[in-house]
Parts: C-alpha cells; structure tokens; sequence
C-alpha cells in the first residue's frame, strides 16, 4: 500500500509518486497555519495574508522533501540501484525493492545523502529566516517571508534528524541494515530488529500524541499521533516487505506460476463457471481462452462486478481483464520484478510466455502459496 500514490513527474529516469497519506497531512498543516497558529500570533497582518504564507510553507515543505528523495535517486543512480518509481511520504519516499545497492558502502552512501540534503535545506531556510528577521523589526512582508523560512526551515530538519532514526521506514533502517551488512557480510541482519524498533516508536509516538491531546495542545497532538501511526504501519510493512523480498531473492516465475487453470471460450456466461470460483476448492482464475489464444482473465473480483443477478446474461468476454491489459512475464524472470509488475498494473494475474506460447498464469495465490511454502521451509532452519 506504501507504494501506491498519484503520479506528478519524472526525475532522474524515476517516476514520482505522491500518497494520499501526505496529502492529508499537508492540507492539516497548511489548515493549522492559516487558521490558528499565524493569525493569533500576527493579529495586524491584513486579511489573506496568513493563508499566503500558510500555503507557501507547504508548498516549500514539499519541495524540501521531494529534494530530500532527489538526493537518494542521484546517489542510487551512481551506485546502479535507482528504483524505478518513489512513492513520496511525510518522511522521505519509498521504492519497490527491484534493485538493491551493490555494496555496503553504497547502501550507507545513498541512505545518508537524504537526511544531509534535508538538514542542510533546513539550516539554510533558518539562517534566511534569522537574517532577515534581524533588527530593526520587519515590516508586514518580511514578516511573512521570515515565517515561511522558518516553518519550511524546522520541518526541513525535521525530517533530516528523524530520518536517522534506526527504524523502519526512515533513512536510519538503511543505514543500520549497511552496518549489519558490512560487519556480517549479510544485507538483512538489521531486518527484524529495525522492523520491532520502528513499530515500538509508532506506538510511543501515538501514545504521546493521545496525552499531548488530552492536555489541551490538539494539533500537536494530532500530529504526533499520525507521525506515530504512520512509523508503526510502515515500519510493519517494510520489515514484512523485507521478509517476502528474501524469501523469492532467489525464485523464478516459473516456480510459483499456475499451470492447471480451467479455460472457457469466451462465450459462455459466468453462471455456467462461478462455482469453480467459489467452491472450497475453487481456481484463483479462470482463463477465457479463444482456441489456444489467452483473451483475458476471470477471477472473484469480475465475478462481483457484474452481480450475481446479472451473471446468466454476462458472458466471460465482457466481465474479463482483457489479455492486453496484462503485462506479459517469462518463466525465467525473477520472481521479484513480476510481483512488481503485477502491483503496478494492478490485476489478479499475469500471463506466462515462452517461445510465444502459454504455459502458465503467474497469479497472486500462486505467489502466497510459493512464499507460505518456502516460509515453512526456513522455518526449522531459522
């Protein structure tokens, strides 16, 4: 879910990606500003004038984070471990994990540049902010450019020291995961304690937010609170993203795929298959086949679309994914890049090719039952 956002632009060969998550937080920001916080403190400014500023400090703190996760791609792209798209969060930005740093080195390299380029934006905005804030006291204007300054300033490092923090999903977890690595020789030896440590300080966090509320001081507690929430959720996520991304390092498409899915043409209606969908021992897909060509896909999802009342009268070529619309994977590809793929597109399954023909579905049950089978196979050994 961390991975999914609203495209804005392309950076670096990298796709930019903005989650719903920010965006709340940054109109609750820019809500608190311009409603509560600079009007009570600067009573004479003129009408608007707070909201200006308001909207302008978070414009600004969007900048300084999307700087802060340019400054990753750039190192990542010297070190060949560019993600393909980020998806920007309160604290930086997070990245499907086709490619990792070739080195310990690099991995510490790309981890710290986020919280140097962050710190040293903030320290940069304050020092702004301080000089022109300086005596004799600044007119309307000023005051308004010195208040943007320093609000983009404090959140800018903000987010720098936070980063540094050892936990998941912050910068700190990269940088503890490079040490375990150098000192081990083993990328993932910091997973697990990075993993329980960010989601200890996301229940801190959200309880400290619960007493900063309870004592009157609701916005900061508010904040807090989704700061906490946010670090737990995450920080859970990623370690168990971690643990997937292990346990398929190694495994092809080919080993998880479905080779035994039932075909129907594409004239038959879904009554006449739902039940192969829906039994105890049900089919993930059925796939809609015209002769030895792949059309599309069924799955439960298109079942529910159409509507029980309606399945007599739907035939599986207007309730299916249309085979075009599935990205096409090679039984030798790496099963973490086509997990990838069938996020990003965002269906239940996709079409296994070789010497053009099909031998198989890669679906999302197959993958659980690959990764539950190989889980029971580390487990004793773990």
């Amino acid at each position: 879910m961390l991975l999914r956002g609203i495209p804005v632009a392309r950076l670096l060969g990298t796709e930019i990606r903005v989650h719903l998550s920010w965006t709340l937080i940054a109109a609750f920001l820019v809500a608190s500003l311009g409603a509560v916080d600079l009007p009570g403190r600067y009573p004479s400014w003129p009408a608007g004038v707070a909201w200006l500023v308001a909207i302008a400090a978070g414009v600004g703190f969007f900048a300084s984070v999307l700087l802060h996760e340019l400054a990753h791609l750039a190192v990542g792209r010297r070190a060949d471990a560019a993600p393909p798209s980020v998806t920007l969060l309160l604290f930086g930005g997070v990245a499907p994990a086709e490619r990792g740093a070739r080195s310990a080195a690099w991995e510490a390299a790309i981890a710290i540049a986020g919280p140097i380029a962050s710190i040293a934006i903030g320290s940069a905005a304050l020092g702004a902010a301080a000089a022109i804030g300086a005596p004799p006291a600044p007119g309307v204007a000023a005051q308004a450019l010195v208040e943007t300054l320093a609000v983009v300033g404090f959140l800018s490092c903000f987010v720098g020291l936070v980063n540094l923090a050892p936990v998941f999903p912050l910068d700190g977890s990269r940088l503890l995961r490079a040490l375990a690595w150098q000192l081990t020789g083993e990328e993932s030896r910091g997973t697990r304690v990075a993993g329980l440590a960010g989601r200890l300080l996301g229940v801190g966090l959200m309880g400290a937010g619960v007493l900063l509320a309870l004592s009157g001081d609701l916005a900061d507690g508010f904040f807090v609170g989704m700061l906490g929430w946010f670090v737990r959720r995450s920080s859970g996520a990623q370690a168990r993203q971690e643990v997937l991304e292990g346990l398929i390092a190694d495994a092809t498409v080919g080993d998880a795929m479905e080779q035994d899915l039932p075909a129907v043409p594409p004239q038959v209606t879904l009554d006449t298959f739902a039940a192969v969908l829906s039994g105890p021992d049900s089919a993930s897909l059925v796939r809609v086949m015209a002769g030895d060509r792949l059309v599309g896909l069924v799955g439960r999802r298109e079942l529910r679309r159409a509507g029980r009342s309606a399945w007599q009268r739907t035939q599986a070529s207007f309730a299916m994914t249309p085979a075009d619309l599935l990205p096409a994977a090679a039984p030798g590809d790496g099963l973490g890049s086509a997990v990838a793929r069938l996020q990003a597109a965002g269906v239940d399954g996709l079409p296994v090719i070789d010497d053009g023909q099909l031998v198989g579905i890669l679906t999302r049950h197959g993958i659980g039952r690959f990764v539950h089978t190989r889980s029971l196979q580390a487990r004793p050994a773990r």
